[in-house]
């Protein structure tokens, strides 16, 4: 939810703007344009409204005040007439838009929509520790998942990580890994949903040559991940049989290769995640309970995408650059953002980048319009 602050004396503006944008967005209504420099200042907005009519100040000296302000908000300016002139004065001023009286419901979502992805933009990298760079977004739920990866990854406990397909557990996972005192060591990653349930104990320990037909001596990825982080994707999908198998590694450390006899060690945090309600599935009988609370020491939630729509701008600019396109206000039109932003995405990160990228590779026409946009 973003802070909007809405600076005119006439107080339909505060109403109407506020109805188109609160069920979203939280309005500031503020009624003259003395003192409202110190107003905005005070309320740290994320966009600012002003009214180039006010009977008390000058608007383009007001607006170009807001803008010089350090870290400003984008200005948009309302004006009650669409004389180009002026409205070129505006832009000049360091209005980042205007609009025109009387107010429109499309222009004014539009242009809340442009502004709050310029603000995202502007304010990522200042926002994002350089470890967590891949965690694109600004919204709160964004701010408040970086916190809790730097408070799990000064741990050396198991994390279960924990949210709907496609929201990046792995990115989170590595994260951790990235943070931690293991980032020197290696960050190995399996899904337990894409593992044959014969070849769990030969992929987690190796083998020994012999072990069977065709076997050959190899080390494990529990080998592999000495001194660092293994990563099991899918936790959920893990068969009964390897789920004790998987509990007496974490307990211990202990293994042995298959086929083998030498009891070995490896020391080895391991971050584990799942789509699943792993509470209910162990009440179902169909996950263990005491691997349910030796991998749940430090959970780890991400929100889905549609609890962070704030965010969808600033994805989109960054898979549009993946594929070759820099500059989202040209690529995406303010419709096509609309439309991507008003989406539910069942499929969270991975379906908007599918999306996006479809989008950018097949649309007949620059920028990308709002028809062009396909979902499913």
């Amino acid at each position: 939810m973003a802070r909007v602050v809405v600076i005119d004396d006439v107080t339909h503006t505060h109403a109407t703007i506020g109805h188109l944008l609160n069920s979203r967005h939280q309005i500031i209504p503020y009624p003259r344009g003395t003192l409202s420099v110190d107003f905005v200042r005070e309320n740290e907005p994320d966009l600012v409204f002003v009214s180039l009519d006010l009977p008390d100040v000058n608007g383009m000296e007001l607006v170009s005040r807001l803008a010089e302000q350090p870290d400003a908000s984008p200005v948009v300016s309302i004006i009650g007439d669409g004389e180009p002139r002026r409205i070129v004065a505006a832009v000049r001023a360091g209005a980042f838009d205007v609009i025109v009286r009387p107010l429109c419901a499309q222009d004014i979502r539009e242009c809340c929509l442009r502004a709050l992805a310029a603000r995202a933009r502007a304010t990522e990298g200042a926002a994002t520790d350089p470890e967590l760079q891949h965690l694109i977004g600004v919204s709160p739920a964004m701010d408040r998942l970086r916190v809790m990866i730097r408070q799990v990854a000064r741990s050396n406990s198991p994390v279960l990580v924990m949210g709907e397909s496609g929201v990046g557990k792995e990115l989170v996972a590595a994260a951790v890994h990235r943070l931690s005192r293991r980032s020197d060591g290696p960050f190995q990653a399996r899904n337990c949903g894409a593992l044959p349930e014969q070849l769990f104990e030969s992929e987690m320990f190796g083998t020994e040559h012999g072990a069977y037909t065709g076997a050959v001596r190899r080390a494990g990825v529990f080998e592999l991940a000495d001194g660092g982080t293994l990563f099991l994707d899918e936790i959920g999908e893990l068969a009964p049989a390897n789920q004790v198998k998987l509990l007496r590694l974490l307990e211990n450390g202990m293994f042995h290769r298959v086929g083998g006899t030498a009891e070995r060690r490896a020391d080895v945090r391991v971050i584990a995640a799942t789509n699943r309600d792993l509470k209910n599935a162990q009440a179902e009988g169909r996950f263990r309970a005491d691997l349910y609370y030796r991998l749940n020491v430090l959970p780890v939630t991400i929100p889905p995408l549609r609890h962070r729509r704030e965010d969808i701008p600033l994805l989109v600019q960054h898979f549009s650059d993946d594929v070759g396109e820099t500059d989202m206000g040209n690529r995406f039109s303010a419709d096509a953002l609309a439309r991507l932003s008003a989406h539910d995405w069942p499929g969270n990160i991975r379906e908007l980048r599918n999306v996006v990228e479809r989008a950018a590779v097949c649309a007949e026409s620059t920028p990308v319009r709002g028809i062009d946009i396909q979902f499913g």
